[in-house]
């Protein structure tokens, strides 16, 4: 670590002696007086500004991409059901994430104070302005898209949960650093984290109560966004993520005794209860089976092992879709055996089409093969449809 703050301090990216930083703007002195307001009992220009006004904060092509792929996929919508409500997704991602982001960023700042400080004769200001400005500079390096480094932008409206944090940042953690670079750090900070990661965070409050049932072995009262108003009794048992690290799976069994994954994005609310979790071997064995192939789907204790032949040309696509593909338990040849749950084998094998034949079990074969049945029934109707209505052939061997 020593050595890359030395040698950014060599190439002249960090410098003591430079106390303007880049994109600053009239913020450092606007911080100080509502600093000073903040101990004398007012508030200050700048932090009323803050607190009545929407953020706009530059970003890069990437970030933004991020946080807005993340803002969908965990559905943070409006009422219409189909606008994202980007303004709900960064209100969630400051309030649950402040507290970490900024201690770690202490923590990365006095790490690099001292490293500064140890090769390099500096006064204490001077160390702690080149690690800030290192801090700013790397974050901005590893979210910078080639000819874009800061092309984008988020914006976000202080709401009631969210003016105390932002009262706290400008009056007691920007110092030297910009409102903008500050909230920038912050999105940057959470979006190196892997997907799965970033669900735990903007479902804390969630993630935290599940978490905490399972540790003591009671029983949780919930309710899903598809209908947050009907409540039921479950036993959690563990909390998983896919195998392709998107999302977080609570694993749980209904009072009817089925082992059901939730998605935690899409648990409304949790409620721990004073009863007991309580566990059959059969349900263990489930989760266990559930664990090892893919946490998301639904299973059913009457689904047997199942048998696919693949083409050659079958097997470079089970190379190359990776997406949700299923864990062979034994490869003989071209045979491919897998103890995976039937909705997931047949979404993941339809696309092969003739490229992939069920050999075992019958009931999935057939569920296959309604699918194609199905799709070629559609499409065979649209032809004639088109040929009714007069519209032109344009695929190359109708031509």
């Amino acid at each position: 670590m020593r050595i890359k703050v030395v040698k950014k301090i060599a190439d002249g990216k960090i410098s003591s002696k430079q106390t303007d930083r880049e994109g600053k703007d009239a913020a450092s002195a606007q911080t100080a007086s509502a600093r000073e307001g903040q101990v004398s009992g007012n508030i200050g220009d700048y932090e009323k500004w803050a607190l009545e006004q929407k953020s706009k904060i530059a970003v890069s092509a990437k970030l933004k991409a991020i946080l807005d792929k993340d803002a969908e996929s965990f559905e943070f919508f409006k009422k219409d059901g189909i606008k994202v409500n980007m303004n709900e997704f960064l209100s969630r991602l400051i309030v649950n994430y402040h507290s970490s982001y900024r201690a770690a960023r202490k923590s990365v700042i006095k790490m690099l104070e001292e490293a500064i400080v140890a090769v390099f004769p500096f006064e204490d200001e001077n160390a702690s302005d080149a690690a800030l400005k290192f801090v700013n500079k790397a974050m901005q390096e590893q979210f910078s898209d080639s000819g874009d480094r800061l092309g984008k932008s988020v914006s976000f409206k202080p709401t009631e949960k969210t003016k105390p944090i932002i009262g706290r940042v400008v009056a007691e953690e920007l110092g030297d650093t910009t409102y903008s670079e500050y909230f920038r750090g912050m999105f940057e900070s959470y979006a190196a984290l892997p997907q799965d990661e970033r669900e735990k965070i903007i479902f804390a409050e969630e993630y935290e109560t599940i978490a905490r049932a399972i540790e003591n072995g009671k029983q949780l009262l919930i309710a899903t966004k598809k209908n947050p108003y009907k409540h039921f009794v479950v036993s959690p048992y563990a909390v998983v993520s896919s195998k392709e690290e998107l999302h977080c799976y609570m694993l749980a069994t209904t009072l009817k005794g089925k082992c059901t994954p939730f998605r935690l994005s899409r648990v409304a609310s949790a409620i721990e209860r004073d009863e007991r979790v309580s566990f059959k071997q059969e349900h263990e064995d489930m989760f266990k089976r559930m664990i090892e192939n893919a946490p998301q789907y639904l299973y059913s204790a009457d689904e047997k092992e199942a048998i696919v032949e693949l083409t050659p040309m079958g097997e470079k696509l089970f190379k190359s879709l990776y997406m949700n593909r299923p864990k062979p338990t034994k490869v003989d040849g071209n045979l491919y055996h897998f103890n995976s749950s039937y909705m997931q084998l047949k979404q993941y094998f339809c696309r092969f089409g003739k490229e992939a034949m069920i050999r075992e079990p019958a009931k999935l074969r057939h569920m296959i093969a309604n699918f194609h049945r199905e799709a070629s029934d559609a499409y065979a109707a649209c032809e004639r449809d088109s040929k009714q209505d007069g519209f032109e052939k344009t695929d190359a061997h109708e031509k």
